[in-house]
């Protein structure tokens, strides 16, 4: 779909420069096209990394998986990490943290996030937001502050960490 916009007059009789709607139409195209570009392409699987910036969590008899899917020829990736406590899991301390499967463009980490699903098993649920922090981790902030091992609650067995995220690898 290519999307073409009309010159436009402003209230004041001032017309818009057709250069600025180009620039817009141009992104947007841009965009479709990554996009569509991504429907054709499969899902690659890898195994993350579960980090912290204190004591290091291990997953033991946990899962962590995850995959994601990158369209030949464009930097623009999408990855997906699904985590699940198991019973000898340990949490460690500190922020939570989980590899990507491709560096990340360190110039435009600040604008790669995605959405996180929280679960509190047989409690409550909350979404999150993930960010790429770096070339090769991910974070999530809750509603509470960035998750930890007592952030949003105390993980225990059977809670679960769902996360997406789109960002363009280096």
């Amino acid at each position: 779909m290519t999307v073409t916009f009309p010159i436009i007059a402003l209230a004041d009789g001032e017309v818009t420069d057709p250069a600025w709607f180009a620039d817009i139409t141009e992104a947007v195209n841009d965009h479709e096209t990554r996009v569509s570009a991504l429907e054709t392409v499969d899902w690659v699987t890898y195994v993350p990394v579960w980090s912290s910036t204190g004591t290091a969590p291990a997953i033991l008899n946990g899962t962590l998986t995850g995959r994601y899917r990158q369209p030949p020829g464009t930097a623009l990736v999408v990855c997906e990490v699904a985590f699940t406590a198991g019973s000898t899991t340990t949490f460690g301390t500190g922020e939570y943290r989980f590899s990507l499967p491709l560096t990340a463009d360190a110039t435009g980490t600040a604008f790669s996030i995605g959405p996180a699903w929280l679960l509190d098993s047989g409690t409550t649920e909350r979404s999150g937001v993930v960010r790429v922090l770096d070339s090769t981790h991910v974070s999530i902030i809750s509603p509470t502050g960035p998750v930890s091992s007592t952030v949003p609650w105390t993980w225990a067995v059977s809670d679960q960490i769902r996360l997406q995220v789109t960002y363009d690898a280096a």
